[in-house]
């Protein structure tokens, strides 16, 4: 995935199978190559030139075609454990044996990634799971997690980080950077990935209130939302057809996309008219957007007359 900034940063590479969490993937779309960070998804590809995974919502899809037994770990800036259960399903064994050490590739691929000094490495929710899978990877080190799978990292022998009746939200340990993507289950939302976002990037000495880049993030927000909903008739039907503008703005925002009222009319002063047509799957292709389809403010009722 290319990236919007002036400079390329480095490579930050993303492992992620079958029911990954989409608010996680969209946000790691948004942010890093507005920073200047080129995104590159990674998987166990058994053996095939690539596979497309489903998220656990089954609101997106992504495409893999790089296999971690090709991936050159020194090559990149950071790694990412993906939220949702794509992790639990990474360290499936083949040949499971009493007393053998998980030998699923995912896991030794993780354990070449621990290994390798100039790289980051984060875990995002229940991307934990992987570690745990290694738990010599984690013994002793102090971590945050998903409260749903703290019994699996005290099992590993991670020393849980905890805040006022959670656990913390961001915790670092040496090259590793955890998050509980606190919200996801007890706010009922998709959960806060910026927190996490923000502190991959500040290891890795990029100043994450940089205004230009700030900028591009929220735009994309826009484009993706505009995007994720022609695409997807389970979203149409969440939104319908009688949305007022403040309905709009905070069904944007339980679906993850960060932009206020302002920024949404600047995006529709932009295009010349408040009543575009609507032509769902036709997309637009914007050098500050990205590619979003044709939209019907009008039609959604989201602006008065």
């Amino acid at each position: 995935m290319a990236t919007d900034g002036d400079k390329i940063k480095g490579k930050i590479c993303v492992l992620i199978e079958d029911y990954f969490d989409e608010h996680s993937y969209h946000s790691f779309n948004r942010f890093f190559p507005s920073y200047g960070y080129e995104v590159e998804y990674v998987s166990y590809l058994w053996g095939l030139e690539s596979i497309t995974f489903d998220g656990k919502d089954f609101t997106a899809t992504a495409t893999v075609s790089v296999d971690v037994n090709d991936v050159n770990l020194p090559k990149c800036k950071a790694l990412i454990l993906i939220g949702g259960y794509a992790m639990e399903r990474l360290r499936y064994q083949v040949s499971p044996a009493e007393n053998k050490p998980n030998d699923a590739p995912a896991v030794e691929f993780l354990r070449r990634a621990m290994k390798t000094e100039t790289l980051k490495v984060g875990a995002i929710h229940n991307g934990l799971w992987l570690l745990c899978s290694a738990p010599e990877l984690i013994k002793g080190r102090k971590i945050t997690c998903s409260q749903g799978i703290i019994d699996d990292v005290i099992n590993a022998g991670g020393i849980i980080q905890y805040g006022e009746r959670k656990t913390q939200d961001v915790w670092v340990d040496q090259n590793l950077i955890t998050s509980s993507q606190a919200g996801i289950v007890t706010r009922g939302y998709p959960g806060d990935v910026e927190p996490f976002i923000h502190r991959l990037l500040l290891e890795l000495g990029t100043n994450p209130d940089d205004s230009q880049a700030k900028s591009r993030v929220m735009k994309k927000a826009i484009g993706q939302f505009l995007t994720s909903v022609s695409q997807n008739q389970k979203l149409q039907e969440k939104l319908g057809k009688n949305q007022n503008v403040e309905q709009l703005i905070k069904f944007a925002k339980d679906q993850g996309y960060d932009f206020t009222l302002e920024e949404l009319k600047l995006f529709v002063e932009k295009q010349g008219s408040q009543d575009l047509s609507v032509d769902y799957g036709a997309l637009v292709t914007d050098p500050e957007y990205g590619n979003y389809p044709k939209w019907n403010y009008q039609a959604f009722m989201v602006f008065d007359n």
